[in-house]
């Protein structure tokens, strides 16, 4: 009897262990959804070899950021990984490391519907794509570099747009904000809102 307990037992662990590690690679499901990028891409954080690229969808999502030398191909990914593991949210920020400096890349974000977050093999949407745009990395060799400033926006769009606008974007490698852009912060729709949305637009996805 407890030879017949044994083998029952070891053919039930056997089919346990079998079915845990065939579903690793079982082809998760893809559902006709996606996410929308509620806020496109804008670019922090520059030095010569690298570049962070930061934008937001409307639902939980993995994103990537593929890019290329201008004129070449976008053959080279970018994922957020922390410990190993591919972040899922709402808030996307990844870093492209390793780049050249002083050299033009032409990049667009992608992102990834989470529909449920299963283990081994998580329900997906489709990929939604932004358009391609480009930046420049730095270069501490060049002779001179210029950057413009703006200060006490306040909350204030229109102040933003004056100011923006009043920038040669074409002598300018990045932006600085020196303070106050919020009176305070009592939500996310405030920070985009109030602030952050209007930057991002003039710096056109491309300035840092």
């Amino acid at each position: 009897m407890r030879t017949t307990t044994f083998y029952l037992f070891l053919i039930f662990f056997l089919n346990f262990i079998s079915n845990k590690l065939s579903a690793q690679h079982q082809p998760y499901p893809v559902h006709e959804t996606k996410s929308v990028i509620m806020q496109d891409p804008y670019l922090i954080d520059p030095s010569e070899t690298s570049m962070t690229v930061a934008w937001k969808t409307d639902t939980p999502s993995h994103s990537k950021v593929v890019y290329g030398k201008e004129g070449e191909e976008l053959n080279h990914t970018a994922e957020n990984q922390e410990h190993g593991l591919l972040k899922v949210g709402t808030m996307h920020t990844v870093r492209i490391e390793n780049l050249e400096p002083g050299t033009t890349y032409q990049y667009k974000v992608m992102s990834r519907r989470v529909v449920k977050l299963n283990p081994y093999w998580p329900a997906m949407g489709e990929w939604v794509e932004s358009e391609v745009y480009n930046f420049t990395t730095f270069d501490k060799n060049k002779s001179e570099f210029t950057f413009s400033a703006i200060t006490d926006i306040h909350e204030s769009n229109q102040r933003i747009n004056t100011f923006i606008d009043l920038i040669d974007w074409n002598k300018t490698d990045f932006l600085v904000h020196t303070g106050d852009a919020y009176h305070y912060l009592s939500s996310e729709d405030q920070v985009f809102g109030s602030f952050l949305s209007s930057i991002a637009k003039g710096l056109n996805q491309e300035k840092p």
